[in-house]
């Protein structure tokens, strides 16, 4: 499993939220002791995250050149609730 951060630009605001990315995997079906952040995780590109539906949790991952499909709308939530602190 690789760990990044999720950048989320909405409304000219970014917001940056760590999480666990895993190519092919949903983030639903791991547990929250699962998503924490090791110690030494180091972030080796750039994550780009792009809310499409809060109320489905759809959410494409740009990594790199790869895009990650991801439905999880506690995920979903938590990028929405950052974008709007920055406000």
């Amino acid at each position: 499993m690789k760990t990044a951060t999720a950048a989320a630009a909405i409304g000219g605001a970014t917001a940056v939220v760590p999480m666990a990315t895993s190519s092919g995997s949903a983030l639903a079906s791991r547990s929250k002791s699962a998503m924490r952040l090791a110690d030494e995780s180091v972030l080796d590109q750039p994550v780009i995250a792009h809310l499409k539906d809060l109320r489905t949790g759809e959410v494409t991952l740009y990594v790199g050149e790869n895009e990650v499909q991801v439905h999880d709308r506690h995920v979903a939530a938590l990028l929405y609730a950052a974008s709007r602190e920055g406000r």
